[in-house]
């Protein structure tokens, strides 16, 4: 996605997505139902602004099925707009909430380190008994290879998840997540 339409609004490079907590689930299982596959992004003020210079970060972000504005700042600049339709989705309150209403969703978390993704996977099993975690997977802190890329696919592929949230965007982990939306059709979500 390149170009602003009604369910985008441009914040200096970034296409942020025009939704609510509800509207960004309900889009999302219907992405789910269809097995359409693509990524959701969680863009705050910082990353917006890095993405200036970042082309990958911004490429990331413009190129997501959703990218969700995780911060007051952004929704208050859509409100600037007269646009009604937009509010904060932040990561932390978006995945208990999607969790909670996408029962029998199998989940698989890209990202972070794999101790925080272990951590995740036991919370959420206490908290959300019905969640269905499909696996889990730490990518490296440099550039993936082709080889490495196709391994990572075919983990990922071999869960069978319904989807497969990136936990971060920090400036290591940001290769493995444009890696993962480059190849975005490989991937079986």
């Amino acid at each position: 996605m390149t170009t602003t339409d009604d369910t985008r609004f441009k914040v200096l490079d970034c296409l942020i997505s025009r939704v609510d907590i509800q509207r960004a689930s309900r889009l999302l299982l219907d992405r789910i139902s269809v097995r359409q596959g693509g990524y959701v992004c969680f863009s705050n003020i910082h990353t917006v602004v890095m993405a200036r210079k970042d082309l990958r970060l911004r490429e990331i972000t413009n190129n997501s099925f959703l990218s969700m504005s995780d911060g007051k700042p952004l929704s208050i600049v859509a409100k600037w707009r007269g646009l009604t339709d937009v509010d904060r989705v932040a990561g932390p309150d978006f995945m208990p909430y999607f969790i909670h209403v996408a029962k029998k969703i199998r989940h698989f978390f890209f990202g972070s380190t794999t101790e925080i993704l272990k951590n995740l996977a036991v919370n959420i099993r206490e908290q959300f008994p019905e969640a269905v975690i499909a696996g889990y997977y730490s990518p490296p802190f440099e550039a993936i290879s082709d080889s490495e890329m196709k391994e990572i696919i075919a983990i990922i592929n071999q869960a069978k998840p319904d989807i497969s949230p990136g936990m971060d965007a920090k400036d290591e982990r940001r290769v493995a997540l444009l890696a993962i939306s480059r190849n975005r059709d490989a991937v079986e979500v």
